[in-house]
């Protein structure tokens, strides 16, 4: 048998737990796996951190993918946060005000957020790279 990296362990369990998450919700709604996730390319512009947006979501997880350029990230645990924007179903999104700490993402690196994540994306860094990315949103309620 192999080692195993501490990447592979992370990423094995991360997969089980977006697979059972997905068999649940499939079981519950009647929906097929294939129904409960969605993707998108975004192209963003330089956007200031007095420009974005705190957010979460109830419904779907967040996966967002750096192909190219840089951003920063903001994120901070849901937590009584002070609501900007009252949640809206058909977007699945609320919108916060608060506290976060940053964390740079780069090109072939990805940030994932849980419902209980209250997260800022595409926020500039310091060089102002061009960024663009992949977000693929999975269903876990």
């Amino acid at each position: 048998m192999r080692d195993m990296t501490l990447k592979s362990a992370v990423s094995i369990r991360f997969e089980e737990d977006i697979s059972l998450r997905l068999r649940r919700v499939a079981d519950r709604t009647g929906l097929t796996p294939a129904d409960l996730v969605r993707r998108g390319t975004l192209e963003l512009l330089d956007r200031t951190e007095q420009e974005g947006k705190l957010e979460a979501h109830r419904k779907y997880i967040d996966v967002q993918y750096v192909i190219s350029g840089e951003e920063q990230m903001g994120y901070v645990p849901l937590n009584g946060q002070q609501i900007l924007e009252p949640y809206k179903e058909e977007n699945d999104i609320i919108f916060f005000t608060g506290e976060k700490s940053f964390i740079k993402v780069s090109s072939g690196m990805f940030a994932i957020f849980f419902p209980e994540d209250v997260h800022m994306p595409g926020i500039m860094t310091k060089q102002s790279l061009p960024v663009k990315k992949l977000v693929i949103k999975v269903r876990i309620d």
